[in-house]
C-alpha cells in the first residue's frame, strides 16, 4: 500500500554549508550540523509533529552524520572543494563534482531506493506517512524520479533548493 503522504526534509545547515574547504580534511559522511542547523531541525520537528500527529509513520534517513542528526533533532521518529560555479554553468543534473556524484548518479541510486519502497508499498497497511531525511540533491532527485520529471524540470526546481 502506498503511503498517503511522503515528506522529504533536507538536512539542516551543515558545517560544510558554511566552510566548503572542510572537505579537504573531513570526509563528507562525517560533516555535522551547525548550531543553526540544529535549531532548523528542531523547528522542522515541530511542524512534522503537527503534520503527522496520530499517523503511522516510517522514517528513512541517509547514514551521513548531518542527515541522522537532522532526524534526531527534528524528533522525526516521534511524529576537495566543490566547484559550484562550474556546476551552475554546465548542468546541475549532469555535472559530476570531482570525487563526487552528479544528479544523474544520484538518480540511479534513488531508482534502487524506490524499488525498495515499491516492495514495501505492496505490504498491507505498511504506513500512512513516510519521512525521508536526506540531502538537497537527493531530495530533488527523489522528486524528479517519483514524479517523472525531465532533467529540464529538475534544473528549474534546483533553484528552490
Amino acid at each position: 500500500m502506498k503511503p498517503k503522504q511522503i515528506v522529504i526534509i533536507r538536512h539542516g545547515q551543515s558545517q560544510a554549508n558554511i566552510d566548503k574547504g572542510m572537505y579537504e580534511h573531513t570526509p563528507d559522511h562525517l560533516v555535522n550540523l551547525t548550531e543553526l542547523g540544529k535549531e532548523q531541525c528542531i523547528k522542522t520537528g515541530v511542524k512534522l509533529n503537527e503534520l503527522l500527529a496520530n499517523k503511522n509513520v516510517t522514517v528513512w534517513s541517509s547514514p551521513y552524520n548531518r542527515a541522522r542528526q537532522t532526524t534526531n533533532y527534528s524528533n522525526a521518529y516521534n511524529s576537495t572543494r566543490i566547484k559550484y560555479e562550474d556546476r551552475k554553468r554546465h548542468s546541475y543534473f549532469f555535472y559530476r563534482i570531482e570525487n563526487g556524484e552528479s544528479g544523474a548518479d544520484v538518480y540511479d541510486r534513488i531508482s534502487m531506493f524506490l524499488e525498495t519502497l515499491y516492495r514495501d508499498f505492496s505490504q498491507d497497511n505498511w504506513t500512512d506517512s513516510l519521512v525521508i531525511s536526506t540531502h538537497g540533491i537527493t531530495a530533488l532527485v527523489f522528486l524528479m524520479r517519483y514524479f517523472h520529471w525531465s532533467y529540464e524540470q529538475y534544473e528549474e526546481a534546483e533553484k528552490f533548493f
